[in-house]
C-alpha cells in the first residue's frame, strides 16, 4: 500500500538489447531477356556481444522475378522466408506476467508470398524518381512459444538517382 514499484518492460517493448551485431548478405540479379529479371539474396545478422541478453540471429532468404512492363512500370513477385532465433540469455529484472516477458517467445520461422509494382517517373530535378509498392501475405508461421499472428505487410519506398 501506498508504493510505487518499479517495472521493466518486457524484451520486445524495450528500445534495443544493446547488442553489438555484424551483418553480411549476397545478392544475385540476373536479367533473364528483356523484360524479366530474376533476383535472389541471402542475409544473416549475428550477435558478436551484448550484456545480458540479445534477440536471436537472423537469416533472411528472399528470392524474387520482375516483369518490366514498359520502360516505366515493372510487377514483381517475391518469396521471402525468415529464421530467427531465441532470445539469448535473460534479464532477471523483467518478471512482469506477461507472455512478452518469457525470452521462449520470441523467434521463429515465417514465410511471406508478396507482390509488388515499380513505376518510373521525373518528378523532381535530377535523375529519375522511383516509386515501389509491395504487399506481403504470410503462408507459413512457425512461432516460438505464444506469439501473436503476423498478417499482411506493406512496404512502400522511394528511391532518387543521382
Amino acid at each position: 500500500m501506498n508504493m510505487e514499484m518499479s517495472v521493466i518492460l518486457p524484451y520486445g517493448m524495450q528500445p534495443s538489447d544493446h547488442a553489438s551485431r555484424l551483418r553480411l548478405g549476397v545478392t544475385n540479379v540476373t536479367k533473364l531477356n528483356q523484360r524479366y529479371v530474376w533476383g535472389s539474396q541471402v542475409r544473416r545478422q549475428f550477435t558478436i556481444s551484448d550484456d545480458n541478453w540479445a534477440f536471436g540471429d537472423r537469416t533472411e532468404l528472399n528470392s524474387w522475378v520482375q516483369y518490366e512492363l514498359n520502360q516505366f512500370v515493372a510487377w514483381s513477385l517475391r518469396l521471402k522466408i525468415t529464421h530467427q532465433g531465441k532470445i539469448v540469455g535473460k534479464n532477471s529484472m523483467i518478471i512482469a506476467p506477461v507472455q512478452a516477458a518469457n525470452p521462449e517467445n520470441y523467434g521463429g520461422n515465417e514465410a511471406y508470398f508478396g507482390l509488388g509494382v515499380n513505376v518510373v517517373m521525373d518528378i523532381f530535378p535530377g535523375n529519375i524518381d522511383r516509386f515501389g509498392l509491395e504487399i506481403m501475405r504470410p503462408f507459413m508461421l512457425e512461432k516460438n512459444g505464444l506469439q501473436m499472428d503476423s498478417d499482411y505487410k506493406i512496404n512502400f519506398g522511394y528511391q532518387k538517382s543521382l
